[in-house]
């Protein structure tokens, strides 16, 4: 199983499956690969193993946060480069990690 499965099944229990390489980011102190898949998920039947809770945010409350490790630019991207273009799940994007 790859590590990003691996990952995210100890995370938050799910199985991801196929995945798409959004970005590659070189920032100053690393690179970074960004994936994503499309997915609807009910967060109550999410059984979170890290972190404190999982939350939907629309755009313009995360454009209110100031996120950690560069994720506001990648979320502004992603919003860009995939959201704007025609998906359907624009109001709640995102599930996010309450411990950011």
């Amino acid at each position: 199983m790859s590590a990003y499965a691996l990952e995210i099944r100890e995370e938050i229990a799910i199985e991801l499956g196929d995945i798409a390489l959004f970005r590659e980011y070189d920032w100053d102190d690393c690179y970074e690969y960004i994936f994503w898949q499309r997915m609807d998920l009910n967060l109550a039947r999410v059984s979170l193993h890290e972190g404190q809770k999982l939350a939907y945010f629309t755009k313009a409350e995360i454009d209110r946060m100031v996120l950690a490790f560069e994720c506001n630019q990648v979320i502004d991207d992603f919003w860009r480069a995939v959201l704007q273009k025609g998906y359907s799940y624009v109001d709640r994007p995102y599930v996010l990690s309450a411990d950011r």
